[in-house]
């Protein structure tokens, strides 16, 4: 169940972000081109950037999710990186919403009401991996630590048939 968590909680973020990210970019190109100033256009651009960094950090996050076993070490600290950006992309959008907007309170609680459901999936996330990563890691390190020994076995035999070849019954 932690791992559907994790897939769904990153797709939604992801979604989230880039529209978010989109609809930043298309005001900047609708003030770009239909005149409504340059600088604000360059202002939308810029604010992107941010939600733009928060959408492929929870892609990343769904990556890692998705891939085998070995990468299970990671996710925590991915998990960590991309909702911190989504924080700081909420945050942005609360400052930007109070200098560019016509009211600023409904785009502040919108991104307060974001941030509360942001930090619940992010809580959920770390309460569901806190059960299952103990022994995943554990299975992970015991097949390397397998590996590990296998190799050094393989690498033990080739030398001694190196340095002391098998003699032939012509010997």
């Amino acid at each position: 169940m932690s791992r559907s968590i994790h897939i769904s909680v990153s797709l939604f973020w992801m979604a989230f972000f880039a529209i978010g990210a989109s609809t930043r970019l298309l005001s900047a190109h609708s003030l770009f081109f239909e005149g409504g100033g340059v600088a604000e256009g360059l202002l939308q651009a810029f604010l992107a950037l941010v939600p733009a960094l928060a959408a492929a950090l929870f892609a990343w996050l769904l990556f890692t999710t998705l891939s085998t076993l070995e990468d299970v070490l990671a996710l925590p600290q991915v998990a960590d990186m991309a909702f911190g950006t989504g924080v700081l992309a909420l945050m942005v959008s609360i400052l930007a919403g109070a200098v560019t907007t016509v009211d600023p309170m409904d785009v502040a609680s919108a991104a307060l009401s974001a941030m509360a459901a942001l930090m619940a999936s992010y809580l959920a996330i770390r309460w569901f991996s806190t059960d299952h990563d103990h022994a995943e890691v554990a299975d992970v390190q015991e097949q390397e630590r397998a590996a590990r020994i296998l190799a050094l076995k393989a690498a033990h035999g080739s030398m001694v048939d190196r340095l002391a070849p098998p003699r032939g019954s012509g010997d």
